[in-house]
């Protein structure tokens, strides 16, 4: 089975059992390396959605729900430029998902920080 990890526009094509079978602990190719990072990202995106939906339940109690989407909407299209830019030094190259990877989910891990800092007073 091939899925796909969608990041920015960006597609890595990788099939469920070679997945399964990387040591992300130690990649050992350039394809295991992107791999690892596409699912890093994930990860990262999970977390992200997970305390979304905590922070914005908040929000919206205190009617502030609107205005957090909006900036939600707005850090999304900055994270995928972002990311995009980072990865474009690398265009055509086998680093290119890497660099994509690890910037999708550096930025998202901050993003999920910034979230749950909303809710502290």
């Amino acid at each position: 089975m091939i899925s796909a990890v969608l990041s920015g526009g960006l597609a890595l094509m990788v099939t469920s059992a070679a997945a399964q079978e990387v040591a992300c602990s130690d990649p050992q190719t350039q394809t295991d390396m992107n791999i690892c990072a596409a699912e890093a990202a994930a990860r990262a995106d999970d977390l992200l959605n997970a305390e979304w939906r905590v922070t914005q339940s908040f929000a919206k109690a205190r009617g502030l729900g609107e205005v957090l989407l909006e900036a939600q909407r707005a850090w999304l299209g900055f994270r995928d430029a972002q990311c995009a830019a980072e990865a474009a030094r690398y265009d055509g190259g086998s680093l290119q998902p890497l660099v994509h990877a690890n910037c999708i989910e550096r930025l998202t891990l901050r993003r999920t920080d910034d979230l749950r800092q909303f809710r502290e007073p």
